[in-house]
């Protein structure tokens, strides 16, 4: 991707985010709000990032190596409204996502073709978070 290819699909992701956001939970995206990643390590995983960046939450990535006891207990510790993925590790995968709450984001995705790419406005500063992420506790 270029730079302003990836710069169009975060900002059609972000605002992808808001509206299902908006329409899953009720209220508007508010600076803190958790969104978890479930993805592997691709091009979706940048934009996905990049894109809860832009709606103005704060992302939570997830190994998707982890069983499905440790993503059960991240989803349900962070309160995340949202999950990103991808079609392929739901297909036949070992993990169970909670479906009311997975967004796919891969790239052949209808909500891509955005007329509207331009830069969202800013919901977030920067005394809000940008991402949470949980350890083993050996690391520190």
């Amino acid at each position: 991707l270029t730079y302003s290819e990836l710069n169009d699909l975060s900002n059609a992701l972000a605002y992808y985010i808001r509206d299902e956001y908006s329409a899953r939970v009720g209220f508007d995206l508010k600076p803190d709000s958790l969104i978890a990643l479930y993805l592997d390590r691709s091009l979706e995983m940048v934009i996905g990032i990049l894109g809860v960046l832009k709606a103005g939450g704060a992302y939570v990535p997830i190994d998707t190596g982890y069983p499905q006891a440790r993503v059960d207990y991240l989803l349900s510790d962070t309160d995340a409204s949202l999950v990103l993925s991808q079609r392929g590790l739901q297909d036949g995968g070992s993990i169970d996502l909670p479906s009311d709450k997975v967004l796919f984001i891969d790239l052949g995705e209808g909500f891509y073709q955005r007329d509207d790419v331009s830069n969202p406005e800013g919901y977030s500063g920067s005394g809000d978070l940008a991402y949470v992420i949980y350890t083993s506790g050996t690391t520190g």
